[in-house]
C-alpha cells in the first residue's frame, strides 16, 4: 500500500483504460471512470495547495499544525505480479476541518472486475485491504467518522463490511465499526502458501465484495463545488482577488510579487489553513459574473 505523491504515480489510469478492449461492461466502465475522476481530483487540488499525505504518519503532523485543516491522500494498492498493470486498486479520501473521514473515491482494476476464466484476474480483497488500511488511518488520527457515497451496487458491500444496520446513497461508519475493519486479518497470500487459519469469515466477505464491488464516488463532484471555486476566482481580475483575500485577513506583505499562476493556490491554501473556505466561496461567487453564493458547499 502506498500514496500518489506526482503525476507519474498515476500513469496507470491510462492502463486501465486501455485494459477495457472493445466490449467492457457497464461496471468495469464506472471503475475507470472514477479511477480518471480521482486522477483529475489530485490534479485540481494540488494546483490550490491542498495538502496530500505520503505516508499515514505525516496527517497528525497537519492536524497538530492546524486542528481544522483538510488533508487528502491518494492510496494505492500495488500487486507486483498482477499483468495488467502494478496498481489494482485506489482510494482518494480527505480528512475534513472537524476529523471526519470522507471516502471520494474508490475503484478497483476493470479485468479483475470482469468473470472471465483467466485465473490470472482472480484477485480478492482489493476494496477490503483498502478500506481496513483507511480504517486504521482513522483510528491513527482519532477520527469521528468515515462517510461516503455508495453507489447501487455497492451498498451492500459496505453494510457487510462494516456491519452497518442499512446502506443506502450513504454509508456512515463510527469507530466502533471502522475498528472492526481495522482489526480484519484478511489472507494475502500467493497460491503456493499453506493457510493455517480460519479464514471462513473473510471468505464470505470477499465473495459479497465479488458480487458488489465497492466503487465509489459520484461524476458530478468535479463539475461541482472545488472546481467551481478554482474556476471562478481564476475569472475574477487579480485586483479583485487581492481584495478577496483583504476581505479574509490573509494577505500579506509582498504578496503583489507572486506570479498569477502561483497566486491561486497560495490563497486557496492559506484560506483552508485559516478555516475560511465558506468565507472564500461567499466572496468569490458575489463577485462572478455566474456566482451561487447562496450554495455555499462549506457551511458549517
Amino acid at each position: 500500500m502506498g500514496f500518489a505523491t506526482s503525476l507519474s504515480d498515476l500513469s496507470f489510469v491510462q492502463k486501465w483504460r486501455e485494459a477495457l478492449g472493445a466490449n467492457p461492461e457497464p461496471i468495469q466502465r464506472d471503475a475507470v471512470d472514477l479511477a480518471q475522476l480521482a486522477l483529475d481530483r489530485y490534479v485540481a487540488d494540488s494546483k490550490v495547495g491542498q495538502p496530500y499525505i505520503e505516508t499515514p504518519g505525516k496527517m497528525q503532523q497537519h492536524i497538530d499544525r492546524n486542528p481544522h485543516c483538510e488533508v487528502a491522500g491518494f492510496m494505492l494498492l500495488e500487486c507486483e505480479w498482477f499483468f495488467a498493470s502494478q496498481i489494482i486498486g485506489l482510494c482518494h479520501f480527505r480528512r475534513t476541518w472537524c476529523n471526519n473521514i470522507v471516502v471520494d473515491y474508490l475503484a478497483t482494476h476493470p479485468l479483475i472486475l470482469r468473470h472471465t476464466g483467466d485465473p490470472r484476474c482472480k484477485v480478492k480483497g482489493i476494496g477490503t485491504a483498502l478500506l481496513c488500511f483507511l480504517s486504521r488511518i482513522a483510528i491513527e488520527n482519532s477520527c469521528d467518522l468515515i462517510w461516503g457515497e455508495a453507489t447501487q451496487s455497492s451498498c451492500t458491500f459496505y453494510k457487510e463490511l462494516f456491519k452497518l444496520e442499512a446502506v443506502k446513497d450513504l454509508f456512515v461508519i463510527p469507530p466502533g465499526n471502522f475498528t472492526i475493519c481495522a482489526n480484519r486479518k484478511l489472507d494475502w497470500q500467493t497460491a503456493k502458501d499453506v493457510n493455517t487459519m480460519n479464514l471462513e469469515a473473510v471468505k464470505e466477505l470477499y465473495e459479497v465484495e465479488e458480487t458488489h464491488p465497492p466503487l465509489v464516488g459520484n461524476r458530478s463532484i468535479m463539475a461541482g463545488s472545488r472546481r467551481q471555486l478554482i474556476n471562478h476566482f481564476l475569472d475574477l481580475p487579480r485586483h479583485a482577488q487581492d481584495e478577496i483575500a483583504g476581505t479574509l485577513g490573509i494577505l500579506k506583505q509582498g504578496d503583489s510579487d507572486i506570479l498569477e499562476d502561483q497566486w491561486c493556490g497560495v490563497l486557496f491554501q492559506r484560506a483552508d489553513q485559516a478555516g475560511k473556505l465558506r468565507e472564500l466561496w461567499n466572496e468569490v461567487e458575489k463577485r462572478h459574473e455566474n456566482g451561487e453564493p447562496e450554495k455555499n458547499p462549506f457551511v458549517r
